[in-house]
C-alpha cells in the first residue's frame, strides 16, 4: 500500500478480516497457477476483467463490493472511486464513458470488458 493512496480491495479487506484471511485472499486471488485463466488456460489480462467501481465510504456499496470480490476475485477487478488516478486511468479503456455516469457517491457499477450495456 502506497504512502497517500487508497488501500487496493484486497488489502482493505485483508485489513478488515484480520491477519487469518490474508493467506486465503492471497491464495484466491492468485488462482495457484498465477492469476485467473480464460477457457483455454491462459491469464487474462487486466482489460479482459470486469471493473468494479466502488465507494470505500459507503457501507451498501463496501458490502457489495466485498460479495463480489468473494465469489468472483479472480474475473474482475476493483477500483475505488475516490482513487482519482486509478478511476481516470480504468475510464481511459472506456472511450465516450462519462465519469459522472459510473462513478458517485455511494455507487457501485460493474464494467463489462466488452463495454457499457
Amino acid at each position: 500500500c502506497a504512502i497517500n493512496a487508497w488501500p487496493t480491495l484486497e488489502e482493505l479487506f485483508a485489513m478488515l478480516s484480520g491477519p487469518q484471511h490474508m493467506d486465503g485472499a492471497t491464495a484466491r486471488t492468485s488462482g495457484g497457477g498465477g492469476g485467473p485463466e480464460d477457457g483455454c488456460g491462459r491469464p487474462l489480462e487486466a482489460s479482459e476483467r470486469v471493473v468494479v467501481l466502488w465507494d470505500a465510504l459507503a457501507p451498501r456499496s463496501a458490502a457489495l463490493a466485498h460479495a463480489i470480490w468473494k465469489d468472483f476475485s479472480n474475473l474482475c477487478r476493483f477500483v475505488e472511486g475516490h482513487d482519482a488516478a486509478a478511476v481516470l486511468a480504468t475510464l481511459a479503456g472506456f472511450p465516450g464513458l462519462a465519469p459522472c455516469k459510473v462513478v458517485d457517491a455511494g455507487i457501485l457499477s460493474v464494467l463489462l470488458p466488452e463495454g457499457i450495456y
